[in-house]
Protein backbone atom coordinates (compact mmCIF):
# COMPACT_ATOMS: atom_id res chain seq x y z
CA UNK A 1 0.00 0.00 0.00
CA UNK A 2 2.95 2.23 0.99
CA UNK A 3 4.18 1.87 -3.03
CA UNK A 4 1.22 2.30 -4.86
CA UNK A 5 -0.78 5.03 -2.99
CA UNK A 6 1.88 6.68 -1.38
CA UNK A 7 3.71 7.65 -4.48
CA UNK A 8 6.85 4.60 -4.07
CA UNK A 9 6.40 3.74 -7.39
CA UNK A 10 8.09 6.95 -8.59
CA UNK A 11 11.41 5.00 -7.79
CA UNK A 12 11.64 3.15 -10.75
CA UNK A 13 12.27 6.22 -12.27
CA UNK A 14 13.96 8.62 -9.82
CA UNK A 15 16.03 5.83 -8.47
CA UNK A 16 15.81 3.43 -11.37
CA UNK A 17 16.09 4.96 -14.65
CA UNK A 18 17.05 8.69 -13.97
CA UNK A 19 20.08 7.60 -11.44
CA UNK A 20 20.82 4.66 -13.92
CA UNK A 21 21.64 7.68 -16.32
CA UNK A 22 23.42 9.92 -13.65
CA UNK A 23 25.75 7.38 -12.59
CA UNK A 24 27.53 7.21 -16.00
CA UNK A 25 28.34 10.93 -15.67
CA UNK A 26 28.49 11.83 -12.00
CA UNK A 27 29.23 10.38 -8.84
CA UNK A 28 26.96 8.82 -6.47
CA UNK A 29 26.04 11.45 -3.73
CA UNK A 30 26.43 14.15 -6.54
CA UNK A 31 23.81 12.03 -8.64
CA UNK A 32 21.26 11.68 -5.81
CA UNK A 33 21.91 15.61 -5.14
CA UNK A 34 20.69 16.40 -8.41
CA UNK A 35 17.69 13.61 -8.56
CA UNK A 36 16.65 15.50 -5.36
CA UNK A 37 16.73 19.03 -7.08
CA UNK A 38 14.74 17.82 -10.24
CA UNK A 39 12.18 15.56 -7.63
CA UNK A 40 11.76 18.69 -5.71
CA UNK A 41 11.22 21.35 -8.77
CA UNK A 42 8.87 18.30 -10.13
CA UNK A 43 6.33 19.28 -7.14
CA UNK A 44 6.68 22.85 -7.62
CA UNK A 45 3.36 22.83 -9.68
CA UNK A 46 1.69 22.11 -6.40
CA UNK A 47 2.14 25.08 -4.58
CA UNK A 48 0.65 26.76 -7.12
CA UNK A 49 -2.57 24.29 -7.74
CA UNK A 50 -2.99 23.41 -4.10
CA UNK A 51 -0.22 25.42 -2.17
CA UNK A 52 0.90 22.07 -0.89
CA UNK A 53 -1.17 22.63 2.68
CA UNK A 54 1.69 20.83 4.65
CA UNK A 55 2.88 23.79 6.82
CA UNK A 56 6.01 23.90 4.65
CA UNK A 57 7.36 25.92 2.49
CA UNK A 58 8.94 25.16 -0.97
CA UNK A 59 12.50 25.72 -0.07
CA UNK A 60 12.69 23.73 2.66
CA UNK A 61 10.91 21.35 1.27
CA UNK A 62 13.14 21.36 -1.43
CA UNK A 63 16.00 21.03 1.01
CA UNK A 64 14.06 17.54 2.57
CA UNK A 65 13.89 16.05 -1.21
CA UNK A 66 17.83 16.69 -1.82
CA UNK A 67 18.10 14.99 1.93
CA UNK A 68 15.81 12.49 0.91
CA UNK A 69 17.07 11.66 -2.33
CA UNK A 70 20.88 10.83 -0.82
CA UNK A 71 18.78 8.19 1.58
CA UNK A 72 16.75 6.56 -1.01
CA UNK A 73 20.34 6.33 -3.20
CA UNK A 74 21.88 4.56 -0.93
CA UNK A 75 19.57 2.40 -0.24
CA UNK A 76 18.76 1.23 -3.73
CA UNK A 77 22.58 0.86 -4.67
CA UNK A 78 23.29 -1.07 -1.47
CA UNK A 79 19.76 -3.55 -1.27
CA UNK A 80 17.19 -2.68 -4.20
CA UNK A 81 14.74 -0.65 -5.97
CA UNK A 82 11.81 -2.54 -4.09
CA UNK A 83 13.51 -1.16 -0.70
CA UNK A 84 13.78 2.60 -2.25
CA UNK A 85 10.14 2.46 -3.72
CA UNK A 86 8.83 0.93 0.56
CA UNK A 87 10.69 3.94 2.42
CA UNK A 88 9.51 6.90 -0.26
CA UNK A 89 5.56 5.30 0.02
CA UNK A 90 6.93 5.07 3.66
CA UNK A 91 7.73 8.39 4.18
CA UNK A 92 5.15 10.01 1.92
CA UNK A 93 2.83 8.62 4.49
CA UNK A 94 4.67 9.81 7.99
CA UNK A 95 4.68 13.27 6.29
CA UNK A 96 0.81 13.45 4.96
CA UNK A 97 -0.32 12.31 8.26
CA UNK A 98 2.31 12.93 11.10
CA UNK A 99 2.56 16.75 10.33
CA UNK A 100 1.79 17.71 13.76
CA UNK A 101 5.33 16.46 14.57
CA UNK A 102 7.85 19.81 15.48
CA UNK A 103 9.14 20.15 11.96
CA UNK A 104 12.52 20.96 13.60
CA UNK A 105 12.32 17.26 15.26
CA UNK A 106 11.90 15.83 11.68
CA UNK A 107 14.78 18.19 10.18
CA UNK A 108 17.06 16.73 12.65
CA UNK A 109 16.19 12.98 12.13
CA UNK A 110 16.65 13.32 8.19
CA UNK A 111 19.68 15.27 8.78
CA UNK A 112 20.93 12.38 11.24
CA UNK A 113 19.96 9.66 8.74
CA UNK A 114 21.64 11.45 5.75
CA UNK A 115 25.14 11.22 7.22
CA UNK A 116 24.76 7.76 8.10
CA UNK A 117 23.52 7.44 4.52
CA UNK A 118 26.85 9.13 3.20
CA UNK A 119 28.99 6.83 5.30
CA UNK A 120 27.22 4.11 4.44
CA UNK A 121 27.62 4.78 0.55
CA UNK A 122 30.92 4.78 0.97
CA UNK A 123 31.82 1.00 0.55
CA UNK A 124 29.37 0.99 -2.11
CA UNK A 125 31.13 0.15 -5.88
CA UNK A 126 29.44 1.38 -8.99
CA UNK A 127 32.25 -0.10 -11.46
CA UNK A 128 33.42 3.49 -12.34
CA UNK A 129 37.20 3.33 -13.26
CA UNK A 130 39.28 5.99 -11.45
CA UNK A 131 40.57 7.12 -14.90
CA UNK A 132 36.85 8.19 -15.31
CA UNK A 133 36.64 10.24 -12.32
CA UNK A 134 39.54 12.03 -13.34
CA UNK A 135 38.69 12.28 -17.21
CA UNK A 136 35.27 14.37 -15.79
CA UNK A 137 37.47 17.15 -13.78
CA UNK A 138 40.31 17.22 -16.56
CA UNK A 139 38.82 20.54 -17.70
CA UNK A 140 38.14 22.20 -14.08
CA UNK A 141 41.49 21.38 -12.52
CA UNK A 142 43.76 23.69 -13.35
CA UNK A 143 41.18 26.12 -11.68
CA UNK A 144 40.49 23.87 -9.02
CA UNK A 145 44.38 23.87 -7.98
CA UNK A 146 44.66 27.50 -9.03
CA UNK A 147 45.30 29.19 -5.29
CA UNK A 148 47.96 26.40 -4.37
CA UNK A 149 50.47 27.15 -7.78
CA UNK A 150 52.59 29.40 -5.52
CA UNK A 151 52.95 26.38 -2.74
CA UNK A 152 54.01 24.14 -6.23
CA UNK A 153 56.09 27.12 -7.99
CA UNK A 154 58.34 27.01 -4.03
CA UNK A 155 58.44 23.51 -4.13
CA UNK A 156 59.76 23.13 -7.73
CA UNK A 157 62.82 24.89 -6.47
CA UNK A 158 63.81 22.52 -4.14
CA UNK A 159 63.93 19.82 -7.38
CA UNK A 160 67.58 21.02 -7.58
CA UNK A 161 68.98 18.48 -10.16
CA UNK A 162 72.52 19.45 -11.53
CA UNK A 163 72.23 16.67 -14.16
CA UNK A 164 69.99 17.15 -17.48
CA UNK A 165 70.44 14.56 -18.74
CA UNK A 166 68.49 12.44 -15.97
CA UNK A 167 65.76 10.34 -17.40
CA UNK A 168 62.84 11.65 -15.95
CA UNK A 169 59.39 10.44 -14.91
CA UNK A 170 56.56 12.09 -13.88
CA UNK A 171 53.71 10.31 -12.69
CA UNK A 172 49.93 11.18 -11.86
CA UNK A 173 50.68 14.55 -13.72
CA UNK A 174 47.47 16.05 -14.45
CA UNK A 175 47.01 18.82 -16.23
CA UNK A 176 50.71 19.63 -15.23
CA UNK A 177 50.43 21.83 -12.26
CA UNK A 178 53.87 20.79 -11.72
CA UNK A 179 55.18 19.73 -15.17
CA UNK A 180 55.58 23.74 -15.72
CA UNK A 181 58.14 24.41 -13.40
CA UNK A 182 60.55 21.86 -13.68
CA UNK A 183 59.98 20.11 -17.23
CA UNK A 184 62.60 22.31 -18.67
CA UNK A 185 65.18 21.59 -16.80
CA UNK A 186 65.25 17.57 -17.85
CA UNK A 187 66.31 16.60 -21.81
CA UNK A 188 64.33 13.53 -21.47
CA UNK A 189 61.57 14.06 -19.39
CA UNK A 190 57.67 11.96 -19.49
CA UNK A 191 54.88 13.08 -18.30
CA UNK A 192 52.33 10.72 -18.17
CA UNK A 193 48.63 10.71 -16.20
CA UNK A 194 46.13 7.50 -15.68
CA UNK A 195 43.31 9.74 -17.15
CA UNK A 196 43.39 9.93 -20.86
CA UNK A 197 41.41 13.64 -20.51
CA UNK A 198 43.69 14.75 -18.29
CA UNK A 199 47.02 13.95 -20.39
CA UNK A 200 45.00 15.97 -23.58
CA UNK A 201 44.98 18.78 -21.70
CA UNK A 202 48.75 18.30 -20.29
CA UNK A 203 49.80 17.45 -24.26
CA UNK A 204 47.47 20.97 -25.13
CA UNK A 205 49.27 23.10 -22.38
CA UNK A 206 52.44 22.25 -23.24
CA UNK A 207 52.18 21.61 -27.17
CA UNK A 208 55.91 23.70 -27.53
CA UNK A 209 57.97 22.01 -25.10
CA UNK A 210 59.51 18.75 -26.25
CA UNK A 211 57.95 15.89 -24.06
CA UNK A 212 56.83 12.73 -23.92
CA UNK A 213 53.47 11.86 -22.80
CA UNK A 214 52.08 8.43 -21.88
CA UNK A 215 49.07 7.18 -20.09
CA UNK A 216 50.01 5.27 -16.68
CA UNK A 217 48.82 3.63 -13.78
CA UNK A 218 51.05 4.02 -10.85
CA UNK A 219 50.15 1.15 -9.30
CA UNK A 220 51.14 -1.31 -12.80
CA UNK A 221 53.55 0.91 -14.74
CA UNK A 222 54.70 -1.04 -18.17
CA UNK A 223 58.23 0.09 -18.02
CA UNK A 224 61.51 -2.01 -17.51
CA UNK A 225 62.78 -2.33 -14.89
CA UNK A 226 65.85 0.09 -13.52
CA UNK A 227 64.90 2.44 -16.29
CA UNK A 228 64.78 5.94 -15.03
CA UNK A 229 67.07 8.19 -13.03
CA UNK A 230 64.60 10.54 -11.19
CA UNK A 231 60.41 9.17 -10.86
CA UNK A 232 58.06 12.48 -9.67
CA UNK A 233 54.68 12.27 -8.16
CA UNK A 234 52.37 14.93 -6.77
CA UNK A 235 48.89 15.22 -5.38
CA UNK A 236 48.36 11.40 -6.03
CA UNK A 237 49.91 8.93 -3.39
CA UNK A 238 46.67 10.87 -0.70
CA UNK A 239 44.12 8.95 -3.40
CA UNK A 240 45.69 5.31 -4.18
CA UNK A 241 44.17 2.32 -2.61
CA UNK A 242 47.27 0.64 -2.41
CA UNK A 243 49.79 3.08 -2.58
CA UNK A 244 52.30 -0.13 -1.00
CA UNK A 245 51.57 -1.01 -5.29
CA UNK A 246 52.97 2.26 -6.25
CA UNK A 247 55.71 2.36 -4.21
CA UNK A 248 56.94 -0.82 -5.29
CA UNK A 249 56.59 -0.27 -8.89
CA UNK A 250 59.10 3.05 -8.45
CA UNK A 251 61.41 0.69 -6.86
CA UNK A 252 61.24 -1.66 -9.74
CA UNK A 253 61.50 1.27 -12.55
CA UNK A 254 63.95 3.26 -10.57
CA UNK A 255 67.71 2.86 -11.11
CA UNK A 256 69.30 1.78 -7.87
CA UNK A 257 71.00 5.27 -7.58
CA UNK A 258 67.72 7.11 -8.54
CA UNK A 259 65.63 9.14 -6.26
CA UNK A 260 62.49 9.65 -6.13
CA UNK A 261 60.16 12.84 -5.34
CA UNK A 262 56.70 12.91 -4.01
CA UNK A 263 54.54 15.55 -2.80
CA UNK A 264 50.99 15.18 -1.98
CA UNK A 265 48.43 16.87 0.38
CA UNK A 266 48.38 16.47 4.32
CA UNK A 267 45.73 16.03 7.09
CA UNK A 268 44.97 18.62 9.05
CA UNK A 269 42.01 17.72 11.44
CA UNK A 270 40.81 21.69 11.02
CA UNK A 271 37.04 22.58 10.50
CA UNK A 272 37.62 24.36 7.39
CA UNK A 273 39.86 21.16 5.72
CA UNK A 274 37.00 18.53 6.99
CA UNK A 275 34.12 20.68 4.86
CA UNK A 276 36.68 21.02 2.33
CA UNK A 277 37.21 16.91 2.16
CA UNK A 278 33.37 16.58 2.32
CA UNK A 279 32.82 18.42 -0.18
CA UNK A 280 35.48 16.76 -2.64
CA UNK A 281 33.97 13.37 -1.68
CA UNK A 282 30.48 14.38 -3.19
CA UNK A 283 32.82 15.29 -6.34
CA UNK A 284 34.11 11.52 -6.26
CA UNK A 285 37.27 12.50 -5.19
CA UNK A 286 38.42 10.65 -1.85
CA UNK A 287 40.71 11.11 0.62
CA UNK A 288 42.41 7.51 1.24
CA UNK A 289 45.08 8.50 2.94
CA UNK A 290 45.34 10.97 5.34
CA UNK A 291 49.02 11.64 7.15
CA UNK A 292 50.53 14.43 9.11
CA UNK A 293 53.92 15.80 8.50
CA UNK A 294 55.95 13.74 10.39
CA UNK A 295 53.36 10.59 9.77
CA UNK A 296 54.07 11.40 6.21
CA UNK A 297 57.74 11.19 6.57
CA UNK A 298 57.62 7.92 8.49
CA UNK A 299 55.47 6.48 5.97
CA UNK A 300 57.95 6.08 3.74
CA UNK A 301 61.16 4.99 5.88
CA UNK A 302 59.10 2.10 6.95
CA UNK A 303 58.54 0.97 3.62
CA UNK A 304 61.87 0.89 2.72
CA UNK A 305 63.23 4.59 1.46
CA UNK A 306 65.63 7.38 2.91
CA UNK A 307 64.75 11.05 3.21
CA UNK A 308 67.33 13.39 0.97
CA UNK A 309 65.36 16.35 1.94
CA UNK A 310 61.59 17.18 3.35
CA UNK A 311 59.93 20.28 3.30
CA UNK A 312 55.73 21.33 4.95
CA UNK A 313 54.47 23.81 2.23
CA UNK A 314 51.11 25.98 2.99
CA UNK A 315 48.47 25.63 0.92
CA UNK A 316 44.80 25.71 1.11
CA UNK A 317 45.76 21.68 1.85
CA UNK A 318 49.73 22.09 3.07
CA UNK A 319 51.18 19.98 1.11
CA UNK A 320 54.14 17.61 2.13
CA UNK A 321 57.58 17.33 0.26
CA UNK A 322 60.02 14.12 0.60
CA UNK A 323 63.10 13.58 -1.81
CA UNK A 324 63.82 9.66 -1.58
CA UNK A 325 66.59 7.48 -2.21
CA UNK A 326 66.87 4.00 -1.40
CA UNK A 327 67.82 2.78 2.21
CA UNK A 328 69.42 0.06 0.51
CA UNK A 329 71.85 2.12 -1.04
CA UNK A 330 72.98 3.66 2.76
CA UNK A 331 75.56 2.28 3.96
Amino acid sequence: MAIFIYGGNEEIFWRGTLLKAFLGRFPIILSAILIGILWGFWYLPLYFISKMERGIGFIPFLFSTIMVSIILTVLRLKGSIFQSMLLHGLLNAGFMHLVIINPIIISIAQIIVLILAIIYSKDINIGESKSKTWDRFADIYDKFLSKERPAYEELSKLITMNDSQLKTLELCAGTGILTEYIADSFNDYEASDYSNEMLINLKEKFKDKDLKYSIIDCTNIDRPDNSYDLIIMANAIHILPDPEAALNEVKRILKPDGIFIVATFLRENTLKQNVQTAMMRIMGIETVNSWSYIAYQNYFIKNGWHILKTKKAPAGFPIGYVELILSSMIR
